[in-house]
């Protein structure tokens, strides 16, 4: 169904911390063998849940908005599937 975003990009996936957000792992990106840091986050299981949409989005506006930024991580690429969301 999300055709644009494959998680199977990425391999070697090791814990390296899980917060409030979710967890982050560091991976391995198959095409370019270069390690990345991915956040994984659940999405809501029903109705009830919080809506964390917003959210996403707009710590991926935050971190794009400051690509030129030294300071600033570089966004790589995101995306998300049946369970879960990333931002890598």
């Amino acid at each position: 169904i999300y055709d644009w975003f494959d998680i199977k990009k990425y391999k070697n996936f090791e814990f390296i911390a899980e917060g409030a957000y979710g967890i982050v792992y560091k991976a391995q990106e198959t095409s370019l063998n270069e390690y990345v840091a991915i956040k994984k986050g659940e999405q809501g299981k029903n109705i009830l849940d919080k809506c964390s949409l917003f959210d996403i989005f707009n710590e991926i506006s935050v971190i794009q908005n400051l690509k030129n930024e030294k300071c600033a991580v570089k966004l790589f690429d995101y995306g998300v599937d049946d369970q879960s969301y990333y931002i890598i």
